[in-house]
């Protein structure tokens, strides 16, 4: 499953982030994983 981590020009999107939520994400879509071949995940600082 691709995981794609997007953000906008407020948050840092550093390495250590990026692998948690994509580390995080994957572990509870992993039971969809036959199903779901792709995730956006949408990061702003309101």
């Amino acid at each position: 499953m691709l995981i794609q981590i997007n953000t906008d020009d407020n948050v840092n999107p550093s390495g250590t982030l990026t692998k948690w939520i994509a580390a995080t994400a994957g572990d509870v879509l992993d039971r969809f994983a036959d199903q779901v071949t792709r995730a956006e995940i949408h990061l702003s600082d309101l």
